[in-house]
């Protein structure tokens, strides 16, 4: 019985190739990878692929056939229909996809959940791909993966019936990824990035696990929150977390929705808005000219005030200085009684008005004495 199908559309031969067994011949039958004419509907070859034979693809750009016969994969020259090679698996497997533009081939298992990705050119398995539970249903039923490749976007399409979902993966990467849909709100008032990935506006893939996201306010705008929705299966999450924090949709509904970081457990497919208001505006304290002109009268007059007394006593000291001095030269020049009598009474008479002060005083007083004592 017929199992899969391909053709080389890379040719014009018009050939097809069928991997074929009949249960009617013994345990597994007469299996074989039988070559048809498209158009005769003839068998023109048929070649042993094993006991079992599975899916079967043809690359195109190296014109190889590969088969797939539970752990192994058997790779055919599609000009000589010889077998050139045979790479041996770590699981059963059962379908493949082959991006001709990076010669890479993804084949599927039947009861694990490990996609395995091989090198055409070397023949080994260079990663492999955890796609959702093991493959096994209820009742021991297989659940079979069926998987598809865009070559011109290097995108793997894998659809697994256990957990009924489809799971995307980067080629580039061979890394498993989901899309969000970014945008800002209000248009053009800030900017979204995620894992230093600028994602502000638009659909965009990332890595399924930890995404770390930023909203950055434009000018004129500060960021207000987050708001989110998801649109997957049951079993996955879009979850959204503070940095530092834990709960579903927390930023979103916590005390604190205008924190601007935060941590998506990306699993699904979802939407994903950054959400801006307009800054305040600063606020103006203007103080009119005639008050700023009143407070520094009152500046000054406060300055003068403390400076006075200061002053004065300074001015009060040197003069004080300067009498003494001058009262001191005539005492000392007077050549008798009575001119040592006069001087005592003007001395008195400015200690009286209190300009000579009591210690100046005294010295002159006593300076005096001491002269009239000496003319006796």
């Amino acid at each position: 019985m017929p199992n899969a199908v391909a053709t080389n559309v890379n040719t014009d031969s018009g050939l097809l190739y069928l991997t074929h067994y009949d249960r009617r011949q013994g345990a597994f039958g007469d299996s074989a990878l039988q070559v048809i004419d498209a158009e005769g509907g003839d068998v023109v070859a048929s070649i042993d692929a094993g006991r079992l034979p599975r899916d079967v693809a043809v690359n195109p750009y190296t014109d190889n056939i590969y088969v797939i016969e539970s752990r192994k994969l058997h790779v055919f020259d599609s000009v000589s229909l010889e077998q050139i090679n045979e790479i041996e698996l770590n699981n059963t497997v059962r379908n493949m996809a082959i991006n001709p533009d990076t010669n890479k081939i993804f084949v599927t298992p039947v009861n694990t959940n490990e996609v395995s990705v091989i090198d055409e050119l070397n023949g080994k398995v260079v990663s492999t791909i955890h796609v959702g539970a093991p493959n096994r249903g209820d009742f021991g039923i297989e659940n079979r993966y069926k998987i598809d490749v865009n070559p011109n976007t290097n995108m793997i399409y894998i659809a697994n019936s256990k957990t009924n979902r489809l799971y995307v993966v980067n080629g580039s990467t061979d890394t498993l990824v989901s899309g969000i849909n970014f945008k800002v709100y209000p248009a053009n008032t800030g900017e979204i990035y995620c894992n230093d990935k600028k994602v502000s506006d638009g659909y965009f893939r990332l890595k399924v696990g930890e995404v770390r996201c930023t909203a950055t306010a434009g000018k004129d705008f500060v960021f207000s929150s987050w708001s989110a929705n998801q649109f997957s299966s049951p079993n996955s999450s879009f979850s959204s977390v503070p940095t530092g924090q834990t709960g579903l949709f927390a930023p979103l509904f916590s005390s604190k929705p205008d924190i601007n970081e935060i941590k998506l457990e990306n699993n699904g497919y979802g939407n994903l808005t950054a959400l801006f208001r307009e800054a305040p505006l600063p606020v103006e304290f203007t103080i009119p000219t005639q008050t700023l002109i009143q407070i520094l009268l009152i500046i000054i007059t406060a300055v003068i005030g403390w400076l006075i007394p200061s002053i004065v006593a300074w001015i009060n000291k040197h003069r004080h200085k300067n009498d003494i001095i001058n009262y001191m030269n005539e005492i000392n020049n007077a050549n008798n009684k009575d001119r040592l009598e006069e001087l005592k009474r003007e001395i008195s008479n400015r200690y009286a008005e209190g300009i000579l002060n009591s210690s100046n005083y005294e010295i002159l007083k006593n300076r005096i004495s001491d002269l009239v004592s000496g003319l006796s």
